[in-house]
């Protein structure tokens, strides 16, 4: 056993050394996917105008020296991502569906593919398809072990039932990605994805648990370059502290997130800002104030048209009216408010959100770009460090350590196997045993007791003064001893073939006519002794429960061949089962463990009141 062993130690270094091959060969690769993200920012930096797509690929491939399947699948993505940023969703979404249907599909590459449609998805308000993209592309990542990767599809999910409105889908899908992504706070995303999850918490009236996130955001907001993630971190504090009637702590953090949304020129987050700050005046009463953000929100809703912010302004805009006595203003808004009412309100969702879901969507991209882009420099450094003494090192600590956890598992393995081999020659002692019992017990009900029945019978009939009441019961004790010898004795068994034994089986326990049998099995089973006992016996205390615990009306057994599989049911309309009382069962914990051993199944369908049906289920060797 241990020369194999050694072999296997041996071909699993051979395996690494190829392993680390390849590493020296994917850093080539990295400095190609360089180039090729250098050359795709050009193209989108507007440094070069390209409409052709052979003539985009073909730029998007300057200077990359290994002309593989990996370059061209990235250059088919980044095709497939120019115009999508470009706007110029048909040709995006054709790129994309090409290269999932080609047959090149290392690693699950199409992932990239999927989470690039499901984005094209959402800014067609597609969402049931964006939805359905994101999920395989999470698959996708999953498959490649890309943890980080595949918690950014969720929070795409998540912005996507934000936009329907969908507040307990997006928290779950949100909670999700931030139960891996909250351990890299220094990622690139980590703000805007808290962000997201904050405002899910908000809208739950969650408010103790977004207190506590964004307690933790805080503490990063003046370090972090996530820009987006610093505006919502602003946004999520005031919105928090004015829904806690906190208004003067509010106003800080809504004009600071007013401040940068309109250095970043991110205008949805501006007219946001701006409707809250708004709302806080109107709360101080303010109206001036309150008068001079909402009249600004209102002018830059021509750079972002929503209907639902366009609601919220006019609202607010008739208070501020009307708290500086401008009463026919207010009522111009007021009207023009009360027209907007009649809005769909999970539609008026889906318009307020898709905004920030596209422009999370571009954002994400720009972060993970530059994120890749410095792991891939940090992974190229670290490689070219290494020098032939570390690696000699490296490899005779894995030999060692492989070594060690292959004896570890040999032995570990080892033993569980001789312990399934005890317990099962314990069952099979303890089942023989109980055989033997059964034997010697219906020998001493046949020879001892059955026969001085007879003899009392015999001895009692001679004499005339005896009731017929006393015979009758002479009989029936005597019928009562015979049929508990017959169900103990293995002469059934033994004599007949499965099938004809548990029919003499119902037939003999039949005292009430209440039991019945139906089998399609018209052939010797040629099952094994040992298997065919198990299966009687095991049929017959399944009929002997129901026959005491039931109190049914009726009973019937069944045996059932289809195909090779056999099947015997005990089916009663009795008084059923709790589903605890099945998991708490000693008699039918180790009737399932006996049927186990020969791999057969028990399988229980019962609830109080309905009856009861447990299926021996058993595929016959051929």
């Amino acid at each position: 056993m241990l020369p194999r062993l050694l072999y296997k130690i041996l071909a699993s270094l051979v395996f690494k050394l190829f392993a680390f091959s390849s590493v020296i060969a994917q850093t080539e690769f990295h400095d190609d996917s360089l180039k090729i993200v250098e050359n795709a920012n050009k193209i989108l930096a507007v440094e070069i105008d390209i409409e052709n797509q052979e003539e985009i690929i073909d730029f998007l491939g300057q200077g990359v020296v290994r002309q593989n399947e990996l370059a061209k699948d990235l250059i088919q993505f980044y095709l497939a991502r120019f115009y999508y940023l470009k706007q110029q969703l048909p040709k995006a979404i054709i790129v994309a569906n090409r290269n999932i249907e080609d047959n090149y599909n290392p690693n699950d590459s199409d992932a990239k593919f999927f989470n690039i449609k499901g984005a094209i998805h959402s800014l067609r308000r597609e969402y049931n398809l964006a939805i359905q993209s994101f999920l395989k592309a999470a698959k996708g990542y999953q498959n490649q072990g890309n943890e980080l990767r595949e918690h950014v599809i969720y929070n795409n999910i998540a912005n996507i039932y934000l936009a329907l409105g969908d507040h307990k889908q997006a928290y779950h899908y949100s909670k999700l990605c931030f139960s891996v992504y909250g351990q890299y706070p220094m990622k690139p995303n980590f703000l805007s994805f808290l962000g997201i999850l904050i405002v899910c918490e908000n809208n739950l009236d969650m408010l103790d648990s977004a207190k506590a996130h964004i307690d933790l955001g805080m503490k990063y907001v003046d370090t972090t370059k996530d820009i987006q993630g610093k505006i919502l971190m602003n946004f999520v504090k005031s919105e928090w502290e004015y829904k806690n009637k906190e208004f003067h702590k509010a106003i800080p953090f809504a004009i600071k997130s007013l401040r940068l949304s309109e250095q970043y020129q991110l205008k949805q987050f501006v007219i946001m800002s701006e409707i809250l700050l708004m709302n806080i005046h109107n709360e101080l009463k303010e109206y001036r104030l309150a008068l001079d953000y909402g009249l600004s929100a209102k002018n830059n809703q021509k750079y972002y048209s929503n209907i639902s912010m366009q609601h919220s302004i006019t609202n607010g805009l008739s208070v501020a009216y009307a708290g500086i006595g401008e009463y026919e203003e207010a009522y111009l808004f007021i009207k023009e408010t009360d027209s907007l009412k009649s809005i769909d309100r999970s539609e008026k969702n889906k318009r307020s959100m898709d905004s920030l879901l596209v422009q999370f969507e571009s954002l994400t991209h720009k972060n993970k770009i530059l994120g890749q882009e410095a792991v891939i420099a940090i992974q190229n450094h670290t490689i070219e460090r290494r020098n032939n003494v570390l690696i000699i090192i490296g490899f005779t600590l894995l030999l060692l350590f492989l070594f060690i956890i292959s004896f570890f598992i040999y032995n570990r393995q080892r033993l569980k196997l001789i312990k399934n081999q005890q317990e099962v020659e314990i069952a099979n002692a303890i089942t023989a045993s109980e055989e033997a019992e059964r034997n010697r017990l219906s020998s001493e009900l046949h020879d001892g007791l059955a026969a001085e029945l007879t003899a009392l019978k015999l001895e009692l009939e001679q004499h005339n003064s005896i009731s017929e009441r006393v015979f009758f019961m002479l009989n029936k004790a005597h019928q009562i001893t015979r049929r508990i010898s017959h169900n103990l004795s293995p002469f059934v068994i033994n004599k007949k073939s499965l099938v004809d034994a548990l029919a003499y089986l119902v037939g003999n326990n039949n005292v009430n006519g209440n039991l019945s049998f139906y089998s399609n099995v018209s052939n010797d089973l040629n099952l094994k002794p040992k298997v065919k006992t198990l299966l009687y016996r095991s049929t017959q205390e399944l009929l002997q429960n129901a026959l005491k615990h039931s109190n049914a009306t009726e009973i019937v057994v069944q045996v059932i061949l289809n195909k090779d599989m056999l099947t015997i049911s005990v089916e009663d309309n009795g008084v059923g089962m709790e589903k605890e009382l099945i998991h708490n069962s000693v008699g039918l914990g180790s009737l399932m463990n006996r049927i186990q051993l020969i791999n057969g199944s028990l399988d229980i369908d019962s609830s109080p009141n309905r009856g009861t049906t447990i299926f021996i289920n058993y595929k016959i060797e051929k």
